[in-house]
């Protein structure tokens, strides 16, 4: 997501990043003006030992994440296009179809990477 931003700043587009922040943003992106960073708190691990502990502890960190993910996206006024990345498909998905409907009009495009199970080691 890094090239994506970086290429579509050096053509004059306005960038807002949205999601994690687990590692220190390159230079070559936190330096430059059109992008904007916007941070969304790194969840904590679900419980895996107790299964009744995670079936009631999986919707409420899905909408915690939900939230978190629609109060970064939403800063910074319209935005065009969204570009989303993904996996992670859960919340984010939803979530982001949900903002390009309701909220703006702007157009969904997905950098579609074919590991989506990959979001259920996360959780």
């Amino acid at each position: 997501m890094m090239n994506h931003a970086e290429s579509l700043a050096n053509l004059g587009f306005t960038v807002s990043l949205v999601g994690y922040v687990e590692s220190a943003i390159p230079d070559v992106i936190a330096s430059q003006p059109a992008v904007t960073i916007h941070a969304i708190p790194t969840p904590r691990r679900l419980p895996r030992g107790n299964k009744l502990l995670y079936i009631v502890a999986a919707p409420i960190a899905a909408l915690s994440r939900s939230l978190a993910l629609l109060r970064a996206i939403t800063r910074g006024g319209r935005k065009g296009i969204v570009l989303l990345q993904n996996p992670p498909s859960i919340p984010t998905l939803m979530v982001a179809r949900l903002y390009t409907w309701f909220w703006d009009g702007s157009a969904l495009v997905i950098d579609w990477h074919n590991y989506g199970y990959t979001i259920m080691e996360t959780t």
